[in-house]
């Protein structure tokens, strides 16, 4: 199952890039490779499911990234069966997760006054 989320956040490429870099503490998920300041990718692997997932981040004007997540998922087990009812759940999982990265980078920014 492949599917793709973005978001656009305002903060700098590299502001991004720190917030992503300390994610390594999400349960499941183990960065295998990494390409400063504009590509992440790794695995995550979940009680449901295993992904691979490649993050790029790409600069798009005065202070501001476009975040895009592309994830391959394979359900696990009995998900496998009902794969493609979790195609939207996942996608919109991904999605939320991507909004909360972009409100705590943003907030952060406000926060210091930038």
């Amino acid at each position: 199952m492949k599917f793709e989320n973005a978001v656009v956040i305002d903060a700098d490429r590299k502001v991004v890039w720190q917030a992503l870099d300390s994610l390594d503490d999400v349960p499941g998920w183990q960065p295998t490779e990494r390409r400063r300041p504009s590509f992440i990718a790794g695995v995550y692997e979940g009680k449901r499911s295993k992904a691979v997932i490649v993050n790029h981040l790409e600069s798009i004007g005065d202070q501001q990234t476009r975040w895009i997540i592309y994830a391959n998922h394979k359900p696990r087990r009995f998900f496998g069966l009902i794969g493609p009812f979790l195609r939207g759940p996942i996608s919109r999982r991904t999605q939320s997760i991507m909004e909360h990265v972009k409100l705590s980078v943003e907030t952060r920014l406000a926060d210091s006054g930038r």
